[in-house]
């Protein structure tokens, strides 16, 4: 389709300079033409971005999911929402980012919504939204604790037999009964 000179069975060919290439929908109630969910090949405009986006018409563009490569010259594979957040980032090199674009070291997390409340990383007891227990977390302001979900200083550690431990910026240490 748009050219006449295909290289497979079902070749796709646009000039444009972005947009949506190539689509494939699905429609819930064909009366009303609503609900559709959508696979749509797309070209962006900053470049030779090449991007599958899955979307659901129910909640615009923030119920897309797209996958790809950057445009940039680097080839770098990435995952984001429908309005271009990253939420991993796959360079050739062979780093990973989570909640970044460049990640920097073999893994780098960054906060997705670069908020000083969510948390970074977390372990725990439980793959719920609430987790049971913490068992180790690093928030967005960069506290990182063990034992706990709520640390107050920049590596706090507590027990559940009562025993804590806490260092602060200071160099103090700090051995708590409680």
């Amino acid at each position: 389709i748009g050219t006449t000179t295909p290289s497979s069975k079902l070749h796709l060919y646009t000039a444009s300079s972005g947009g949506i290439v190539g689509r494939v929908e699905s429609v819930f109630d064909s009366t009303t033409d609503s609900d559709g969910a959508f696979l749509d090949l797309v070209r962006l405009n900053t470049g030779p971005e090449a991007m599958l986006r899955f979307k659901n018409t129910a909640g615009g563009e923030s119920t897309a999911f797209q996958l790809g490569l950057d445009g940039d010259g680097t080839n770098n594979f990435r995952i984001q929402n429908g309005s271009g957040a990253n939420f991993l980032a796959i360079r050739t090199t062979g780093e990973v980012g989570v909640g970044t674009s460049t990640p920097w070291a073999s893994l780098s997390v960054g906060a997705h919504d670069q908020s000083l409340t969510t948390p970074l990383f977390v372990v725990a007891s439980s793959s719920a939204a609430v987790a049971t227990t913490t068992h180790f977390i690093v928030t967005g302001a960069g506290n990182v604790g063990v034992g706990t979900s709520s640390p107050g200083a920049k590596l706090d550690v507590f027990t559940t037999n009562g025993t804590g431990v806490a260092i602060n910026a200071r160099g103090f240490i700090q051995v708590t009964d409680t």
